[in-house]
């Protein structure tokens, strides 16, 4: 089995071996929890409370600063995980290209959090949120340019709608028209 081979790559893979019992729907659990997809759901949960959060957390203080102390404890957080994981492995192991490419990775997150917090700052979270999704939309076009993925006519169509999704939550209705007013006659007796 595939999982079994690569288990040192599938999260996971512990908790499956040992509830494991032969039935369908543990076995389906185990799916799940090895699948991407789950991994997924749990990350755009997190991001939705990670808005939430964070425009909470933004009033009277200021954006930059606010990011700085956000990152801090991430790193708190990330180490208690990769702790408790047993994940830690010697930084000798990690080549010059992963260090370029995780040092370009965590520019960008800086800089898309800094831009996220003023954004939440100024803004409601429910318009601010759905525009910053929008980066589904530029994953798909940079795996496509620079990675050579090739998504299908139906992926494209999804990348549209997410692109009209986001159009039709982020902008501001138009105001209706205000009814004409007429002025009062005034009638002399």
């Amino acid at each position: 089995r595939a999982y079994e081979r690569d288990s040192h790559q599938q999260p996971g893979y512990g908790l499956c071996q040992r509830e494991r019992n032969g039935d369908l729907a543990s076995s389906a659990v185990c799916v799940l929890i090895m699948n991407w997809f789950f991994y997924a759901l749990l990350s755009a949960l997190f991001a939705a409370l990670t808005a939430i959060f964070a425009k909470t957390g933004l009033q009277g203080i200021d954006s930059d600063f606010a990011t700085f102390i956000r990152t801090v404890m991430i790193v708190f957080v990330l180490a208690l995980w990769v702790s408790y994981l047993g994940k830690w492995q010697p930084l000798a192991t990690v080549g010059g290209r992963q260090w370029l490419f995780l040092g370009l990775s965590a520019a960008a997150t800086g800089l898309s959090w800094l831009f996220y917090f003023k954004a939440l700052q100024l803004g409601h979270a429910s318009h601010v949120a759905p525009v910053d999704k929008l980066s589904v939309v530029f994953v798909a076009l940079f795996a496509a340019l620079f990675l050579g993925e090739r998504l299908s006519a139906r992926e494209w169509l999804g990348i549209a709608l997410i692109v009209a999704g986001v159009i039709c939550i982020a902008l501001k209705p138009v105001a209706p028209p205000s009814p004409p007013s007429h002025p009062e006659s005034h009638h002399e007796a």
